[in-house]
């Protein structure tokens, strides 16, 4: 409640998210809805996971009751529902979930998400009828459905976001493309192999970020998971490529050569750190002094 009062005061909308089906491996440590979650399974993944159960009435309760919670401590008018990897063969671990598939007609777990999707989204529009639903959207869920005014933040690539649009006209998109802008690529995932979004993604990599010319993109936004992030290494990971951002989509500058791109990075940098903010060096210091002499004239 202080941090959504505080970053109010700074003009700074928090928007709270609650993904599902999937990623509901947490729900397994209550017992009391730990029923509703579909866990483990040696056969599937090494590592544990969580799906809601979609058959079991008392979980839907549960996740408007939590949107009720939600939705009074941050006072928004959005609320992200994720809808992201929902891995089905967990679903078809358990039965009873295919015999009530069985009895309601519905023949593919894709079709279940969609129906769970709409079940959840009614629920919302009865309880908050002027919040806007934002959904996790990539190659993977090109199935799903959405209603109009539901928003569609963008995980998947670049190459793959024009089939997106063209097959979600009614929906605006907020971009968060994985080839440009996850910021934890490259550093190595929890297990210690290369991550699944390889390679790092520099500076230039988000300053190379194309806008499509639509009028359904809301802005962009970028993403760093926190599976090996802490408090120590949280900034570096942000910053200053964040700000590349924010000059990309807010205020781009005509002058778009390296040198000069380097030059207001490592101003910004420097104010950072001034700041406390333990922000990455972009280049060395010897570059800075001199930028004319490891980048040239080149436009990015």
């Amino acid at each position: 409640r202080q941090m959504c009062i505080r970053d109010r005061i700074r003009g700074v909308r928090v928007i709270p998210e609650l993904d599902q089906p999937g990623h509901l491996r947490a729900w397994r440590v209550s017992k009391e809805i730990e029923p509703c979650v579909v866990g483990h399974n040696e056969s599937i993944l090494v590592l544990p996971h969580g799906y809601l159960d979609p058959t079991i009435k008392k979980c839907y309760q549960i996740v408007r009751n939590l949107f009720k919670e939600m939705l009074s401590l941050f006072k928004s008018d959005y609320i992200h529902l994720g809808g992201d990897e929902v891995s089905f063969p967990y679903w078809d671990t358990r039965p009873s979930i295919k015999e009530e598939m069985t009895k309601l007609g519905i023949e593919t777990y894709e079709q279940m998400q969609i129906e769970y999707t709409k079940v959840i989204r009614k629920m919302l529009a009865k309880d908050f009828p002027n919040v806007k639903a934002i959904y996790w959207g990539n190659h993977e869920n090109f199935f799903m459905e959405f209603q109009k005014g539901d928003i569609i933040q963008w995980w998947g690539t670049s190459k793959d976001l024009i089939f997106a649009l063209d097959k979600y006209k009614e929906q605006k998109f907020i971009l968060s493309n994985n080839d440009h802008l996850y910021l934890d690529c490259g550093g190595g995932n929890l297990l210690g192999n290369y991550t699944w979004c390889e390679p790092y993604k520099t500076w230039r990599d988000i300053y190379q970020l194309k806008m499509p010319n639509s009028k359904n993109i809301l802005g962009a936004s970028v993403a760093s998971w926190s599976e090996i992030i802490n408090d120590y290494t949280l900034d570096g990971r942000l910053w200053p490529r964040t700000s590349v951002l924010s000059e990309v989509i807010w205020s781009h500058k005509q002058e778009t050569t390296e040198s000069t791109i380097i030059r207001r990075l490592g101003a910004h940098g420097l104010r950072l750190t001034q700041r406390g903010i333990g922000s990455h060096p972009v280049t060395s210091l010897s570059c800075l002094r001199v930028t004319e002499n490891c980048f040239k004239g080149r436009t990015v």
